[in-house]
């Protein structure tokens, strides 16, 4: 796939302001989405319950439509609320929950070819240097990456620089609280590694949210119709995560495929001989080439 009719206008952020709630069953609304089936889709975190809905709703609320529990996360789809009425959810026992809502940005990767990655503490230079190999090799077009640590403004113009003139059409997502499996430690830990040899002997790390394996399924749904919906062909991959040169074309096998989706089947290959003083990168690996 060619990358005419994009243009680079460099990788932007969007910050997104979660809501923690003091309801146990609802413990967090990620974000609700006005989408432009003239629907509203909220996403709620880990530990969601359907039964904390009212699911025929209530007078000046939004009325749910499908109640539907996703990887511990849960999703409300309703009608959106009417023009100059303020959006809230009807919940059981409790007082109505006031929503703010989100346009769904679709348009942003309307038929590209798009990886949905995740980084959590990856160098700019690996990132940049990910985006520009699969953008050369499989025809890559546009990335939404999610950020799993808190970063700074800096991130977005380091990785512009880094990038130079190559046109990919780059989203980076940073939301304001952990995603992380509750009491595992951080992903990069040996001790998480699936097959790491004498775990036995390790003592395991202490517990990370920020950086444990990611814990909301939920995102998955929510990014989807916040900004993929619209998009030629999804890729899900860490910023890790390399697609062989010689492999068929992701996109093109996902599109071609009778339900429409593929999975990609990988090996983990670990770094090693790294140079003294250097970080590791792709290819400083000893046991495959």
């Amino acid at each position: 796939m060619g990358m005419k009719g994009l243009v680079n206008a460099g990788p932007i952020t969007r910050r997104v302001a979660t809501q923690a709630l003091p309801d146990d069953r609802l413990p967090r609304l990620i974000d609700a989405v006005a989408g432009p089936d003239g629907r509203l889709r909220l996403f709620f975190g880990q530990g969601a319950q359907v039964a904390a809905i009212a699911p025929d709703g209530a007078p000046g609320c939004l009325r749910p439509e499908e109640l539907r529990a996703i990887a511990g996360g849960l999703m409300v789809t309703t009608q959106a609320a009417a023009d100059g009425m303020p959006a809230r959810l009807a919940l059981q026992d409790a007082a109505p929950l006031p929503v703010a809502v989100s346009a769904a940005e679709t348009a942003l990767f309307a038929g590209l070819n798009t990886a949905l990655a995740f980084r959590i503490e990856e160098p700019v230079a690996e990132v940049a240097s990910w985006l520009t190999y699969h953008a050369e090799t499989h025809g890559l077009q546009a990335a939404l990456i999610v950020n799993r640590l808190p970063t700074d403004a800096q991130f977005t113009a380091d990785l512009a620089r880094a990038l130079g003139p190559v046109d990919l059409r780059i989203v980076v997502i940073d939301l304001d609280y952990p995603l992380g499996k509750p009491g595992l430690g951080p992903e990069n830990h040996l001790y998480l590694a699936p097959d790491a040899p004498g775990k036995d002997r390790m003592t395991p790390p202490a517990p990370d949210a920020w950086r444990a394996p990611l814990g909301e399924g939920v995102l998955f749904e929510w990014l989807k119709w916040r900004f993929l919906a619209q998009a030629r062909a999804v890729v899900t991959l860490d910023v890790t995560d390399i697609i062989p040169p010689a492999a068929a074309n992701p996109f093109d096998a996902c599109v071609q495929a009778k339900g429409g989706v593929v999975l990609l089947a990988g090996r983990r290959i670990y770094p090693w001989r790294i140079r003294a003083g250097q970080p590791p990168r792709r290819g400083a690996c000893g046991c495959r080439p």
